[in-house]
């Protein structure tokens, strides 16, 4: 499965109402919910570090992000910073830490009750060019959650291709070390692009779980259009099927950016069409 949609499935059983619990895997920044949730293969921010770690050494930057969300539907929330280096040495490095709190309804009527979950992610990430037009890279993701006493850490690796200067392309498997916690660290592989036509960017990402009688898909798409030099409006939509639940999830998303000397600022809503919960995310850039 994908990498953490919930931190609390056991308990999710127990709950008066099935809804879809914001998870590291969506625990983005504004302008990768906008866009989707597709980024894996832009290799343009620092969110990066949590994709595709290879992309990371496709372009050079500084960068230093931090933002945070909150679902209006489930009142969940996270908060979440990146740093990415890929211009002070041919290799590539980033990190990125990640605190999400969890509201879970157990009983029903008036004996039912609401407790907070919380949990940490931490990702490492690096990359190196292997030439012009290729890089590889690996992270790290480790996540602790004392409620479930779950305290583990699995691998990623990569590698991401420049095409010119209109395309980018990637492939990445996720969680390759069996951890035996397949919910928040289960293993499955994505296939992205990124495309640049003038001021419009356009991003696709397709993830797939792979197991014995499983195939979970999920496409993301994203687009994203700079009107003048500081402003940019964005846009996308994420499917995916998962085991936890009867019907897909769909989610529409749109946010705008601005752009300042050395950083900026963005902000992103994703609206849920199958009830599921709608987010609000804000995201404050640094780039050097």
């Amino acid at each position: 499965m994908f990498r953490p949609a919930v931190l609390l499935a056991p308990l999710l059983a127990a709950s008066v109402a099935v809804a879809q619990p914001i998870g590291f895997d969506q625990a983005l920044e504004a302008r990768e919910v906008s866009m989707g949730g597709a980024y894996r293969a832009l290799g343009t921010t620092a969110v990066g570090v949590d994709g595709n770690p290879a992309a990371l050494a496709l372009f050079k930057f500084f960068q230093i992000d931090a933002g945070g969300a909150y679902d209006f539907g489930n009142h969940q929330w996270y908060v979440a910073g990146y740093v990415r280096d890929s211009q002070s040495s041919p290799l590539a490095a980033g990190y990125s830490v990640h605190y999400l709190s969890l509201p879970v309804v157990t009983g029903t009527g008036t004996s039912a009750t609401t407790r907070y979950i919380s949990g940490f992610q931490q990702v490492f990430a690096f990359a190196v060019p292997v030439a012009d037009y290729m890089s590889l890279g690996v992270s790290t993701h480790w996540i602790n959650e004392s409620d479930l006493h779950i305290n583990a850490a699995s691998l990623d690796v990569g590698a991401a291709f420049k095409i010119g200067t209109v395309a980018t392309l990637g492939f990445a498997g996720h969680n390759l070390i069996n951890t035996n916690h397949p919910v928040q660290l289960g293993r499955y592989f994505d296939l992205s692009t990124g495309l640049k036509f003038g001021p419009v960017k356009l991003a696709i990402d397709a993830l797939a779980n792979v197991g014995p009688h499983q195939f979970h898909p999920r496409l993301l798409f994203g687009t994203e259009v700079a009107l003048g030099n500081s402003f940019l409006i964005r846009t996308g939509f994420d499917w995916y099927t998962r085991t936890q639940y009867v019907r897909p999830t769909l989610y529409l998303t749109v946010g705008v950016g601005f752009v300042v000397d050395k950083g900026g600022f963005d902000v992103g809503y994703q609206q849920s069409l199958t009830g599921v919960g709608n987010l609000f995310v804000a995201t404050l850039r640094v780039v050097l």
